[in-house]
């Protein structure tokens, strides 16, 4: 009985083993679908956010006054959400692939008049808010959010034993 119970440890050895392989290997499966859910969350956020802005905005075209202030909430909408994408690759929660691809298109867009416009309206005015978007903008978009060293902090000291009133964010 002896070498049948070798080989019956032996099996169950086997068994458990390859049992905690397959179950590594769909946590693995389950984080990366997660993962990829998420940025196509983030992603559709973008485009459902996007379309409220009309179209002569990509156009390079200026809005007029009266457009750009009905704009104005989707703007503030737009820079809030790459603000939260820049501390998404500052916290190392999305891939430097998916970061080029997002820090590119914010990038073409605040190349544009009218979303320059806008951040000069609702952005630059709060040097406490939109931090991890400023530090981004006065870089030039050179440095990933990632990297060492990288803060998307408020560069003005807050006077203290006030209270500092904020921009919603």
């Amino acid at each position: 009985m002896e070498p049948y119970a070798s080989i019956i440890q032996l099996v169950a050895n086997a068994a458990t083993a390859i049992s905690i392989v397959l179950a590594v290997v769909q946590l693995y499966r389950d984080a990366t679908t997660r993962k990829s859910e998420f940025i196509e969350s983030v992603e559709r956020d973008y485009r459902d956010l996007i379309k409220e802005i009309p179209y002569q905005v990509f156009l390079g075209k200026l809005l007029t006054v009266d457009e750009q202030a009905k704009t104005m909430d989707d703007f503030y909408r737009y820079f809030d959400l790459t603000n939260n994408q820049v501390m998404l690759r500052q916290h190392k929660k999305i891939s430097r692939d998916t970061w080029e691809n997002w820090s590119a298109g914010a990038k073409n867009n605040l190349s544009l008049p009218a979303f320059r416009a806008a951040y000069k309206e609702i952005v630059e005015p709060w040097p406490t808010q939109f931090t991890e978007m400023q530090q981004l903008v006065r870089e030039d978009f050179v440095r990933d959010p990632a990297e060492k060293g990288w803060k998307g902090q408020p560069q003005i000291a807050l006077p203290t034993g006030g209270i500092a009133l904020r921009h919603g964010n």
